[in-house]
């Protein structure tokens, strides 16, 4: 006989529906003043952890145990955290337990299934006893049994949604016991292969309740509004437990928390469910930018009049339609500028504490993200009453993923998976079909297709009909009410939104029979439904390249409703500390038998909160306004759906080469939802030759939830003049030596040494003093970003090829010089080094010194094959602490990532310079640069770009620890500075998961000149 957790008809005994977690009062004044009876069970419990069923102690459900050589573990966590058995990473497959073999599916092994056994005492006053008892789990993974004084209350799995047992007939005024025995695998785990690590316990809020007998079981709200989208109809359910002493039954609507407000409806002719249409008069609206949220109080009566119990909610009035293949909230358009994220904490797995939770909440409004997918499951309820309060959109999913075996018909039409995933979804829209934030139902992720999605759909429907369903497994869209895709181009999303007829390319359908899920449409097939892609810009580490390309196909065509970003924040375990740092696990770092590596880092945050770069090239292009430059002037553009930009105070500055000059507060027209105004900004007469940026910052006014008056939410920027072109002055002769090993320069106090061998310079002196004794070699190559190893991300093996790259050959083995030519004058030399590489065509470097001791060097370089950067790399000694520059930051940013690094001067220690991804890679990169300046307590060099801007990186390490440094631990200051200066760099990429996928204007192409130059000169202390 199959046991009940390797069974997938069975998947609950004596569970409770599920149901609005909606608080029990019996007095007014409590309920009010949100006085809680609930008993919270987190803490510390006593845990024996079994390596699986057959190693669990004899009677250890039995109350009177004696549990004294048990360990102790917390409440809410996993216990993988906690020193117990080992995770799993593995972004689609199952751990060696579950069985893929399609004949055996579903199998656990039963000897590979870990327990955990939990024991913890309660104690109930006489007073619980007149009322119904129950006992709240949050949250288990992924299976588990409750026992009460040594009795088997229940057995439960869908282990990301509460599951609630009737306990009044197991427990007794005074102590009580409780075991919970869990399952780290179950069948219901073939449901839950979501791209994230597999860990196991009791992770959400344990608390144990009472109610009213003959109270309110449930109830349900929800408006329609009349045609102007004025008046609200609200639609009142509300279903009692019996109304055998219930007569009368009064709601209240209230716009403050802690009043009961008006009556809005007394009922004394009950039956078990109440349906009601109440009008409204043009309540306040919720939307994401306006979130008002009202209180409704249901109170039923007694024939005397007595309270016999009070719930309440919250409530927000807004209507979610589809018109026209738009998306409308209250009859809007809107766009998602959305983030997929997770429930983790680098600490405790899928525990989050509410601040962390809260912290998120922040992040995200701070970067002018809207909207949320709660990839893949339902969240903790707290999620939702912040995205209500503070006005976000959700997706809210179903706790329902096969991606490992979705190929093989799970759920698909199989009838034996049909109880368990209705089950899942259901359980979902019936705890949280009452929040307003949530816009959209999701059936699942990337479970494949088939008629259990259409029932799943059907059955929820009966539950909530007033809000769209999402899937994009959908193969032939008759059950998602959008058009739903992943990863696609911001070329082929712009197919969708000219309504073309769509296909997919042979390595996509190659990539079809393994993991992906690419799909090609007719345009008949989707022309009345909006698109939106549920994942897109694949965030992983150093990546979220060609962001700004991508919400330009939204905002252009109506059918786009936007999309969400893979994802929000790193999955990486947080495993103590090593030589004195953090240790960020992936997977492959506790000796599992299989995993997925570092694709687990796939945030736009890190693991412990730490903003990425990426997140701030997503602030800038999520923003909601625009400036552009006309022909008339500055024109303001409001890209908000429902408000003006008047909580807004927009500050001019001017900026010359990087210094600001002027800054002056504007005075802003009021700028309706969708209009444009003209500003008026000062004028301002170009009277010098240098570098001139109008920049627009937007900042609060007012302090908010998430942010102090003053921040900045987002900016816009234009050069309204570049530098003229400089002649590098002359001055009196300069001196030219023969050396043993090539040649000597001295041009005033500086003296610079080239190898004749290879061509390049080996030594730089100043005033006698050595500034650079390393070779200034030539740059070919960068460790490899998580999007550059391609296939080797899931093939390690294939990370050789990636390594046997040509041009980390040059970069490793610089080229000889097949000429160094000298061109000789009174006044300055001309140094020219000639190369022939079998990867490119032409490669000469120029050096021009003069007798003020300027340098100046240029490339020029025709590749035979696509180039990912030509630039030189070199090592200075640790005095280097410092770096100022003039360019776009102050953050990180790529070729295809710059548009949220603002023009300036900056200025940084050395050691803050490099971005530390959890798996060791390019990073640190600054773009658009005018002028760097690395400095030392008596010296410093200056490098300023000669036509065209550079790129530049310091790091306190040299590249080749880098590329061997698999954790950030690992990462030390080695007492040098590695500089790299670049005139071109190939961007980041980030369109599809783990692969580089560069838009054309991204690539460094081959059979294309490429020609740089910049100008070297050096100081001391006192500027020199």
């Amino acid at each position: 006989m199959k046991k009940d957790w390797n069974n997938p008809l069975v998947i609950s005994i004596n569970k409770e529906k599920a149901r609005h977690e909606a608080e029990s009062h019996r007095s007014l004044e409590d309920y009010l003043n949100q006085v809680s009876t609930r008993q919270s069970l987190n803490g510390i419990w006593k845990f024996y952890f079994c390596k699986n069923d057959l190693d669990r102690p004899d009677g250890f459900f039995d109350k009177d145990l004696d549990t004294k050589d048990w360990d102790h573990i917390n409440v809410p966590s996993v216990w993988e955290t906690q020193g117990y058995d080992k995770p799993y990473y593995l972004a689609f497959d199952y751990p060696p337990a579950v069985s893929k073999r399609t004949k055996e599916i579903p199998w656990i092994d039963e000897e590979k299934n870990p327990v955990g056994i939990y024991r913890t005492d309660f104690v109930l006053e006489e007073s619980w006893a007149q009322n119904d008892i129950f006992c709240h789990f949050g949250a288990v993974k992924s299976a588990f049994y409750l026992y009460i004084n040594g009795h088997q209350v229940g057995y439960s799995q869908g282990s990301m949604t509460p599951s609630e047992f009737n306990i009044t007939g197991f427990v007794t005024p005074g102590e009580n016991q409780m075991t919970v025995e869990v399952y780290k695998y179950s069948d219901g785990t073939y449901l839950e292969d979501q791209d994230m690590w597999f860990m196991a316990g009791i992770y959400r809020n344990v608390y144990i309740y009472q109610e009213s007998r003959s109270g309110i079981k449930d109830f349900y709200f929800y408006n329609t509004f009349d045609a102007a989208y004025e008046n609200a109809f609200l639609h009142s359910e509300i279903t009692l437990k019996s109304f055998s002493d219930v007569q009368k039954l009064e709601l209240y609507l209230s716009e403050q928390e802690g009043e009961l407000g008006q009556c809005i409806l007394e009922k004394s002719e009950l039956t078990m469910v109440n349906q009601d249409v109440l009008e409204i008069p043009n309540p306040k609206k919720w939307n994401h930018e306006t979130p008002n949220l009202y209180f409704l109080t249901c109170i039923i009566k007694n024939d005397d009049g007595e309270i016999i119990e009070i719930k309440g909610t919250t409530y927000g009035f807004r209507t979610v339609e589809i018109k026209n293949a738009r998306f409308l909230i209250n009859g809007v358009p809107i766009i998602f500028k959305g983030v997929n994220r997770h429930e983790f904490n680098p600490d405790t797995g899928w525990y989050l504490p509410r601040a962390l939770r809260e912290q998120d909440i922040k992040i995200i409004k701070q970067h002018n993200i809207n909207a949320i997918r709660t990839a893949h499951y339902p969240n903790d309820p707290h999620l939702y009453e912040l995205c209500d309060l503070h006005g976000l959109y959700v997706i809210d999913e179903a706790d329902i993923e096969t991606h490992g075996v979705r190929k093989k018909n799970i759920p698909g039409d199989n009838p034996m998976w049909t109880h368990a995933v209705v089950d899942r979804m259901n359980r979902m829209v019936l705890r949280d079909r009452r929040h307003p934030s949530i816009v959209m139902w999701s059936l699942g992720n990337e479970a494949g297709y088939g008629d259990n999605f259409r029932i799943m759909k059907k059955e929820a429907m009966k539950l909530d009909e007033t809000r769209p369903f999402h899937y994009e497994g959908d193969l032939d869209l008759k059950v998602s009410d959008v058009l739903s895709i992943m990863y696609p181009s911001p070329e082929k999303a712009a197919q969708y939104g000219r309504l073309e007829n769509t296909k997919i390319t042979l390595v996509q359908n190659l990539m079809n029979q393994l993991t992906a899920d690419q799909k090609a449409f007719k345009r008949e097939q989707y022309m009345d439904k909006p698109v939106m892609s549920c994942e897109f810009a694949h965030a992983m580490e150093n990546s979220l390249g060609n962001f700004a390309e991508h919400i330009k196909v939204f905002e252009t065509y109506d059918n786009w409703c936007g999309g969400f970003i893979w994802d929000f924040v790193d999955q990486s375990i947080r495993k103590g500390t090593k030589e004195d740092k953090d240790y960020w696990t992936y997977g492959g770092d506790y000796n599992e038998e299989k995993h997925h590596g570092h694709f687990c880092a796939n945030g736009i945050i890190s693991a412990d909160r730490t903003l990425h770069p990426a997140i701030l090239e997503v602030k800038k292009v999520y923003q909601d306004f625009e400036i552009r430059k006309e022909n008339q002037g500055y024109i303001l553009y409001n890209k908000r759906f429902f408000t003006g930009l008047e909580d807004y105070t927009f500050v001019y500055i001017r900026k010359v080469d990087g210094y600001v000059v002027e800054e002056k507060s504007l005075e802003i027209p009021w700028v309706g939802p969708g209009a444009a105004e003209l500003l008026v900004v000062p004028e301002n007469n170009l009277k010098n030759d240098g570098v001139v940026h109008d920049v627009f910052v937007a900042r609060l006014k007012t302090d908010h939830w998430y942010a102090k008056a003053g921040y900045e939410m987002g900016f816009e920027q234009f050069c309204v003049q570049e530098a003229g072109n400089k002649i590098m002055e002359e001055g009196a002769k300069v001196q030219v030596k023969k050396t043993d090993e090539g040649l000597s320069v001295k041009g005033g106090d500086l003296v610079v040494h080239f190898m004749r061998e290879d061509g390049l310079i080996h030594k730089i002196l100043f005033k006698d003093q050595v500034i650079l004794d390393h070779r200034f070699q030539l740059n070919f190559w960068r460790p490899p970003t998580d999007n550059d190893m391609g296939l080797a991300n899931f093939r390690p093996e294939l990370t050789g090829l990636i390594n046997r790259s040509i041009y980390k050959k040059l970069t490793d083995h610089p080229p000889k010089a097949v000429r160094f030519l000298v061109n000789r004058k009174e006044n300055n030399v001309i140094i020219t080094s000639m190369y022939e590489v079998p990867a490119f065509k032409k490669l000469e470097i120029r050096y021009y010194m003069n007798s003020l001791g300027d340098l100046q060097i240029r490339t020029i370089a025709v590749p035979k094959k696509d180039m990912i950067r030509l630039g030189f790399t070199t090592e200075f000694g640790n005095a280097f602490k410092h770096v100022s520059w003039f360019g776009r930051g102050p953050h990180e940013t790529y070729m295809d990532r710059k548009t949220g690094g603002k023009y300036g001067r900056y200025h940084q220690d050395v050691e803050d310079m490099p971005h530390d991804y959890m798996r060791p890679q390019e990073n640190g990169l600054r773009s658009d640069i005018y002028e760097v300046e690395l400095m030392a307590p008596n010296k410093s060099i200056r490098i300023k770009s000669d036509q065209k801007p550079l790129f530049f990186s310091v790091w306190p390490y040299t590249m080749k620890s880098l590329e061997k440094a698999r954790h950030s631990y690992e990462m030390k200051h080695e007492g040098i500075v590695t500089l790299n200066i670049d005139g071109f760099h190939r961007g980041v990429g980030g369109d599809e998961p783990g692969m580089l996928s560069l838009l054309e204007t991204y690539k460094l192409p081959k059979n294309q000149r490429y020609d740089y130059r910049f100008v070297m000169n050096f100081s001391n202390n006192n500027g020199q």
